[in-house]
């Protein structure tokens, strides 16, 4: 070792050597340390109460509960922020923000990092009191909204017989459905019931889809500390329990939906 290494090796403080091997062993331990230290930034889809809204400027609803659960489990630090559904669907592709909870689709297993399965909704067509609808050619030739940037399945996304109407979330969708500016709305159904009240024959079920939290390929926090992905979810399936009297995610909805009845609940392996 040369005398000018020497020196300035002797020349470090013994205290902050101690410092600094410490933080070193403590990586090596637990390589998450250091990503909960920063927080991560994640997106509550705005598309109305209860769900995800904006309460006081400030994000809310049920897929903020679910996120500040998880931050507890984790132990990181998150910065939630409620955006309409398309703004947030580009901010995760350029690594903006790092996750969300949203729809899963087989374009989105490959688009977005798929984390855990959240819940099951069921994804209903909604008509109009005059509109009588058993099949999706009820409605061939009619103007039906949807939440902009959401995606049906193929028999809704790619059917051009009847035109769609993209809206910014569901109170609007359906204040316009109401004022019968439009002949139909698509959406999960817990969020229609609570906002529209409608016959049997006015409405069909188009499927039951999967919300996912879902994380950025572009985020730089995961890309650093790629174990985040592991550490969320675990702490998501630690939400879901065989006993739905112990499982956090139908506590959380029935908190906002007291009649919340859940579809299949069971987590992902």
């Amino acid at each position: 070792m040369s005398k000018k290494r020497s020196s300035f090796l002797r020349s470090i403080p013994m205290a902050s050597s101690r410092k600094l091997l410490m933080i070193g062993l403590l990586f090596l331990i637990n390589p998450n340390i250091i990503a909960a230290n920063e927080a991560l930034k994640l997106s509550v889809i705005n598309i109305g109460k209860p769900l995800g809204y904006k309460e006081n400027g400030q994000a809310a609803g049920i897929y903020f509960d679910i996120m500040k659960e998880i931050e507890s489990l984790t132990g990181f630090t998150f910065k939630i922020q409620a955006h309409p559904f398309k703004r947030m669907s580009g901010l995760l592709k350029m690594g903006e923000i790092d996750c969300s909870i949203f729809f899963t689709s087989e374009q989105r297993k490959s688009t977005y990092l798929q984390v855990a399965k959240v819940v099951g909704r069921s994804v209903i067509l909604v008509t109009q009191p005059d509109i009588q609808i058993n099949t999706l050619s009820d409605i061939y030739g009619k103007d039906i909204g949807y939440v902009s940037g959401a995606h049906y399945g193929a028999k809704f996304d790619d059917n051009t017989n009847f035109t769609k109407h993209p809206v910014e979330n569901y109170e609007n969708g359906l204040r316009m459905l109401k004022l019968k500016r439009i002949d139909g709305f698509v959406g999960g159904k817990e969020w229609i019931d609570m906002q529209y009240t409608y016959a049997a024959n006015q409405y069909i079920t188009l499927q039951t889809k999967e919300a996912w939290l879902q994380c950025s390929k572009e985020s730089k926090a995961i890309q650093q500390t790629p174990s985040i992905i592991n550490t969320l979810k675990k702490a998501v399936n630690k939400l879901h329990h065989s006993d739905p009297n112990l499982d956090k995610i139908i506590e959380i909805h029935r908190n906002h939906l007291p009649n919340y009845a859940p579809n299949t609940m069971s987590p992902q392996p």
